[in-house]
């Protein structure tokens, strides 16, 4: 086996040499067992870079990275040191940068970036350990970034930033849970999304098709079988943030607005608590939701200009409506 991985590095380091002068390079480090590593610039491209490390842990490993583009100054690197992972980089556009790291105790892990050719100084960046973590990143915009950390088991994180986005940031971290799924789709101008997910059968998803700067944070931290969705359509400066600190709480928050609106969801220290905010056609609106016991239900609704709403609930089993048009 070892005689078999000096000849694959001898004959890397003769294509290395003999590669056109494109100031292309590729770099593949290969330290494990049964490791493979594909890479691909196509003839034309002008100082693309790759670095693929595959390291001492590695065993049955796959990278494969994948660079076209006529501008170039792309740069993809995957390290890689666990088992059976599979890590896949894909660059058409020009001055990206992808990395996506498989560390030691990963197991089954895959990870994919996709940067379209419409797309350029992109940054997308996968962190993964431990088992069986799937990560997704596609990006098809100008100067955004997308960032996905998993570090627990069946986890799963997609971020799509879509052709008209600018300057969007995307965040998700999931980390000592199990079976946890994360999403945001971006399609605006300088919106900032982000899903921090700790412990349990977590689920976030955030959307946003805005024009302006929108913002959305979900954050869940407590045991199993949470649910949060944003969603922020044709928005203005929007902002929504959910919270929700124990199990099986969901929380939804929809806004639709021209306007600057708020919206905030805040569950603590119960269970299976519900809160829904809906802000539509409206301007200046701002709804807060608090709920701190247990099968609590509360719902906000506003639909019109310069609305206030609040709900506070301690306690079990209590159901609040707001309803504003």
């Amino acid at each position: 086996m070892k005689s078999l991985k000096s000849s694959l590095f001898i004959v890397g380091l003769s294509m290395l040499i003999s590669a056109p002068a494109f100031a292309d390079s590729a770099y593949i480090t290969q330290a494990g067992i049964y490791d493979v590593a594909n890479t691909n610039q196509t003839a034309g491209s002008n100082a693309n870079a790759i670095t693929v490390n595959q390291g001492l842990n590695s065993n049955t490993e796959t990278a494969t990275v994948t660079q076209n583009s006529t501008v170039g100054n792309n740069n993809a690197t995957i390290s890689q040191d666990g088992y059976t992972d599979n890590a896949t980089i894909w660059q058409f556009g020009y001055s990206g940068n992808a990395s996506i790291s498989q560390a030691t105790d990963g197991v089954y892990n895959t990870a994919t970036i996709y940067q379209d050719g419409s797309s350029h100084n992109e940054t997308a960046v996968i962190n993964q350990s431990r088992g069986i973590n799937t990560g997704t990143i596609n990006q098809y915009g100008l100067y955004d970034k997308a960032y996905i950390t998993q570090s627990s088991d069946v986890n799963k994180a997609t971020v799509n930033q879509f052709a008209s986005s600018n300057t969007e940031t995307a965040t998700i971290i999931q980390q000592n849970g199990d079976s946890n799924t994360g999403s945001i789709n971006q399609n605006g101008i300088y919106d900032i999304a982000s899903i921090s997910q700790n412990s349990g059968s977590n689920t976030a998803s955030i959307s946003q098709n805005s024009t302006s700067s929108e913002t959305a944070t979900i954050w869940q931290g407590g045991s199993n079988g949470n649910d949060a969705q944003i969603t922020q359509t044709s928005g203005s400066s929007d902002t929504a943030y959910i919270q929700q600190n124990s199990g099986f709480n969901k929380a939804t928050i929809s806004q639709n607005s021209t306007s600057s609106e708020t919206a905030n969801i805040l569950q603590l220290g119960g269970d299976s608590n519900d809160a829904t905010i809906k802000q539509d056609t409206s301007s200046w609106d701002t709804a807060t939701i608090w709920q701190n016991g247990s099968g609590n239900i509360a719902s906000i609704d506003q639909a019109g200009s310069l609305k206030t709403a609040s709900v506070s609930q301690v306690g079990n089993s209590n159901h609040a409506s707001v309803i504003q048009h």
